[in-house]
C-alpha cells in the first residue's frame, strides 16, 4: 500500500516513480523549474500540465483541465492558440490551473451557470467532472511529456477476464480467456489493426507487471492511462484504483421477454433476487432545461442517461453523491473526468443495451417500457444485468 507521506507529494507522480523503479517506462516527469529552464533553451518535448493530488489515487479527479503546451482542437477553440505552429509557453500553463483550482474551491454561482450546471447555487451538491467542488488538500501541477495515441484502460472488477480499453481505438474489449480483443455485442472476436492491436496488448501486459508490484493491493482494480511514443514503446502516464474487487456467488440466468431489457456491460453487483428501484427518466437533462424542475431522490432509483440531448447525456459529467445506480444504453469508455469518476463511484451500472436476441445492440427505445417513477428490478452479476418491471 502507498502511504500517505507518498501520496501527500501527488498520487500520480508517487505511483509513477514507484513503477519506474521496477523498470516500467513511464511518461518523463519533469519539476516545473526543469521545465522552465529547458524551455528557454528551446529543448523542452511536447508536455502536458495535469493536476496532481492525494486524492487523486481514489479516483478524483477534474481540478482543472490538463492541457498540452502544442497546439491542439481543444486550445484553438479556446482560442489559447491561434496559429498552427504556435505554443503555449508553461508560465501560461501553470497560470490558467492556478485560476480555475482557485475558482473551483468554493463553488460560486457565476461559475456554475459558466460550466452549465445548474443555475441556482442551491443546487451545489451537484457536480460537473470535480469542477465548482470544494477541493480536498492543495493540488500540484505535474508537467509530463506528451505522446501520440493517448488511451486508458481498467481491468473490470467483476470479471477477471475483461479488460475495458478506450481512446485512439474507441471503446474495445479483451477477453483474457481467449487471450482476444472481444467484440461483446457479437460475443465473437474483434479485429484490431496490426499496429495499434499489438500496442493494447503491450499495455495489458504493462499494467499486469505494474499492478502485481508490492504496493498494489490485489483487493482493488486498477485504470491505467498510457501512451506511445516515437520507438513504439508504451509509456504510463498514471495508474490509480478504480474500484474493489467482487465477483458474484451466483450466475445471472439470461431472460428476455416484452418487459425486460438486457445489458452487455453491467459494472456492480446486485443479490441473486435482484434490487428494487424506482426508474428515473433523464433527469439531469429535465433539470437543465427546467430551473423548476424539482430533482428526486435518486438514492434508491436507477437513473436512465439519455443518449442524446446535451453533454452529460451519452457519458454523464454530473456526479452526485446521491447516486446509486445508472443506465448507459450505450457504453463509451470516455476520457470525461465525471465519466470515468462515475465508473468508480456509482454502485451500481448498467451499460449497453443488447437486443431481444441478447446479441445486436439495440437503442434506448427499448426502455420506453418503463415510466417514470416505476418499480423495476434490476440484477447483475457483474457479467450479465438487466432490469424488468416490477411490482409494488
Amino acid at each position: 500500500m502507498f502511504t500517505k507521506e507518498e501520496l501527500g507529494r501527488g498520487a500520480k507522480r508517487a505511483v509513477l516513480e514507484y513503477i519506474a523503479e521496477a523498470s516500467i517506462k513511464i511518461s518523463r516527469i519533469y519539476s516545473t523549474e526543469e521545465a522552465i529552464a529547458l524551455e528557454k533553451a528551446g529543448t523542452l518535448n511536447d508536455v502536458i500540465v495535469r493536476s496532481d493530488s492525494p486524492e487523486q489515487w481514489d479516483g478524483f479527479s477534474g481540478v482543472y483541465e490538463s492541457r498540452p503546451n502544442i497546439p491542439t482542437i481543444g486550445l484553438m477553440i479556446e482560442k489559447l492558440i491561434t496559429k498552427p505552429d504556435q505554443r503555449l509557453p508553461l508560465n501560461e500553463l501553470l497560470a490558467l490551473a492556478t485560476l480555475e483550482y482557485s475558482e473551483s474551491i468554493i463553488p460560486s454561482r457565476e461559475s456554475i451557470i459558466r460550466e452549465k450546471i445548474l443555475t441556482t447555487s442551491d443546487d451545489v451538491h451537484w457536480y460537473c467532472a470535480g469542477r465548482c467542488l470544494p477541493i480536498p488538500g492543495n493540488p500540484t501541477a505535474l508537467i509530463q511529456d506528451m505522446h501520440e495515441a493517448s488511451s486508458r484502460l481498467f481491468q473490470h472488477p467483476n470479471n477477471k477476464d475483461l479488460v475495458v480499453l478506450g481512446g485512439l481505438a474507441g471503446t474495445r474489449f479483451f477477453n483474457r480467456e481467449k487471450s482476444a480483443f472481444w467484440d461483446l455485442d457479437r460475443d465473437k472476436p474483434d479485429e484490431i489493426d496490426g499496429d495499434l492491436g499489438t500496442m493494447l496488448e503491450k499495455a495489458i501486459e504493462i499494467y499486469d507487471r505494474a499492478t502485481s508490484l508490492l504496493k498494489f493491493s490485489e483487493e482493488y482494480s486498477y485504470e491505467m492511462e498510457f501512451g506511445r511514443n516515437k520507438k513504439d514503446e508504451v509509456l504510463v502516464y498514471q495508474i490509480r484504483r478504480f474500484r474493489k474487487k467482487e465477483e458474484a456467488a451466483y450466475t445471472l440466468e439470461q431472460k428476455s421477454g416484452e418487459c425486460i431489457v438486457n445489458f452487455k456491460l453491467p459494472i456492480g453487483i446486485t443479490p441473486a433476487e435482484g434490487m428494487q428501484l424506482t426508474y428515473h427518466n433523464s433527469p439531469f437533462i429535465k433539470k437543465l432545461f427546467n430551473h423548476d424542475y424539482e430533482m428526486p431522490d435518486l438514492r434508491q432509483g436507477i437513473t436512465y442517461v439519455s443518449s442524446s440531448g446535451d453533454r452529460y447525456s451519452s457519458y454523464p459529467h454530473v456526479i452526485c453523491k446521491d447516486v446509486s445506480s445508472l443506465i448507459y444504453p450505450s457504453f463509451h469508455y470516455s476520457h470525461s473526468h465525471g465519466a470515468r469518476e462515475s465508473l468508480m463511484k456509482i454502485p451500481l451500472i448498467l451499460c449497453g443495451i443488447l437486443g431481444e436476441n441478447l446479441e445486436y445492440p439495440k437503442n434506448h427505445h427499448s426502455l420506453e417500457i418503463f415510466k417514470e417513477g416505476s418499480t423495476v428490478i434490476a440484477y447483475s452479476d457483474g457479467i450479465r444485468g438487466r432490469i424488468e418491471i416490477g411490482h409494488h
